[in-house]
């Protein structure tokens, strides 16, 4: 009970505060005016939206998980499930200020290990090897795009780099989250559910016997 307690407690910090907190300083530093220092405008302005749309994605995937019966259950987040949210939260944001000062190899630097951030908790959490080799491909693709940024380019191309390196990498999340782990999610519940229903079952069998 006292572990539940403080999983809830944690719990309720990462996805009622931490999340909807770093969401709503980003929106509103994204639309700041021309007037005010370090403003978004060109290509800053649509790599800050490009940001803010992953970490949306991202809150689908940790937190809702496409489904309120798993997303809600305290139960079904360990410490490193929950910790590596809280992380993943805090680089988003990072990123995003980095950005915002013009820290752009610092950026690319930390939205692109968000991927391994996930990734050490789906080595424990994984539905099935299926679902962790798509993890293990996105890691690949950002720490590829990581390096080919800041070594390849410099200048305004280099900003050009960031905003397609993000495209790809929302574009590879978003298939990955919308197209293969929301199916694949309900159909291990309705497994699960199966299993339990077959257990349930077989003691009123034997009960009854």
């Amino acid at each position: 009970m006292k572990f539940l307690s403080l999983a809830k407690k944690a719990n309720n910090l990462t996805y009622g505060l931490l999340y909807p907190a770093f969401f709503g300083n980003m929106i509103y530093d994204l639309i700041l005016p021309y007037t005010e220092p370090h403003h978004f405008s060109g290509a800053k302005f649509w790599t800050g939206l490009l940001i803010i749309l992953y970490y949306a994605l991202d809150y689908i995937h940790l937190y809702g998980d496409l489904d309120e019966s798993v997303g809600k259950n305290v139960e079904n987040k360990s410490w490193l499930y929950i910790g590596c949210d809280a992380l993943g939260s805090m680089m988003f944001f990072a990123s995003f200020v980095l950005l915002k000062y013009d820290c752009l190899d610092w950026s690319i630097s930390v939205i692109g290990l968000v991927p391994f951030v996930i990734l050490g908790y789906k080595t424990k959490h994984s539905l099935h090897p299926t679902d962790l080799r798509w993890i293990y491909v996105f890691a690949g693709i950002s720490l590829f795009g990581i390096l080919l940024c800041i070594f390849a380019f410099s200048g305004e191309i280099k900003s050009i780099a960031y905003l397609i390196f993000l495209v790809i990498e929302l574009l590879y999340y978003g298939v990955y989250v919308l197209y293969y782990y929301g199916p694949a999610l309900a159909e291990q519940i309705d497994l699960n559910n199966a299993k339990a229903a077959a257990e349930a079952a077989e003691k009123a069998t034997a009960t009854s016997e």
